[in-house]
């Protein structure tokens, strides 16, 4: 049947149903970049830890400070202090991939996947295996952003174009 050039409106319940898929979608994009900010948070947690000689650290946080923690508790006040620093770097970085995760930057997801697989990569070859397999979901969890932006965006595309009526005069 032809339509004439004549278009009907979405049903509510239709448009109430897309409505519901994008929060869904929304909220997997949003539980999916704040996983930067988990990884930045214990980073710094797992850093402090070792530069003050406790033998605990969590397995969240990036292996690369954790090794350069190691190494400047070793070398002594300046080993810390170049310690902390690359710790605040890398803690900075990982929650600025958060922030523009969050605005929806899919190149930020990318980025941060391969940065986290490459630590993960250093933690097979210290043998830390549990801390390398717990990168494995991260980076699963943060590849669920990439999903949701590509589940948005054609979302964004199905979208009616709102039409503007012209008074008429």
């Amino acid at each position: 049947m032809e339509t004439l050039g004549v278009g009907t409106a979405p049903s509510p319940s239709s448009e109430n149903a897309r409505a519901a898929e994008r929060l869904a979608w929304e909220q997997r994009l949003n539980g999916s970049a704040k996983w930067f900010y988990w990884i930045a948070a214990f980073s710094v947690v797992n850093a402090g830890l070792t530069v003050s000689g406790a033998n605990l650290r969590f397995i969240i946080g990036m292996g690369v400070t954790d090794v350069v923690a190691a190494i400047g508790q070793r070398a002594g006040g300046a080993g810390v202090m170049a310690a902390l620093v690359v710790t605040a770097f890398v803690a900075g970085l990982c929650g600025l991939f958060g922030y523009l995760g969050l605005r929806k930057h899919v190149w930020v997801f990318w980025v941060g996947m391969l940065l986290y697989a490459l630590d993960g990569a250093i933690l097979l070859l210290l043998q830390d295996f549990l801390s390398a397999a717990f990168h494995g979901w991260v980076l699963f969890n943060l590849f669920q952003g990439v999903k949701a932006l590509k589940h948005l965006k054609a979302l964004d595309a199905m979208s009616p174009v709102p039409v503007t009526a012209k008074p008429i005069a």
